[in-house]
């Protein structure tokens, strides 16, 4: 699956900056810096989990993430990236690892992975808005709510 110009322009803030640019960067798809976090549900039925990320770089096939946690190749996950402007849904994707090498340090993972497939062009629903404060702490983390709508909306 490749992204469309309106999925990546969706994500991407600056579509002219790109990784590379200072240097020969022959890829077929240039990759665009996006550095925020994002939501990762994992969807094998053994470790049906979620955590979060951070998105290094995205191109219309593929993207660059770092996790805290090992992802094996070929691995299935489900990708919710906000998007660039607050009104517009999420982009959630189904993606696959194509590569996992633990970084520097050995603290956290480069996730390499290919775009699958999408999931629901609506965000299933996902919203990365901050919930308002309230006195006492709700009963599930948003980041937990929003691992559970997604899951939901893939799985049923």
């Amino acid at each position: 699956m490749e992204l469309t110009a309106e999925q990546l322009a969706t994500i991407v803030r600056h579509a002219d900056l790109r990784l590379g640019g200072f240097r020969q960067d022959n890829r077929t798809n240039p990759r665009h810096w996006i550095g925020r976090k994002a939501l990762l549900v994992r969807t094998a039925a053994a470790r049906r989990t979620n955590m979060t990320g951070m998105v290094r770089d995205v191109s219309k096939t593929g993207i660059g993430l770092v996790v805290q946690q090992r992802l094996k190749a070929k691995e299935e996950f489900v990708l919710a990236i906000s998007a660039v402007n607050e009104d517009q849904a999420p982009l959630v994707v189904r993606c696959a690892v194509v590569r996992c090498e633990q970084a520097t340090g050995g603290a956290s993972f480069l996730i390499g992975a290919r775009f699958a497939g999408e999931v629901d062009r609506g965000g299933a629903g996902v919203e990365f808005r901050p919930a308002p404060r309230r006195a006492e702490p709700p009963p599930v983390s948003a980041e937990e709510a929003l691992a559970r709508r997604i899951q939901a909306a893939i799985l049923g």
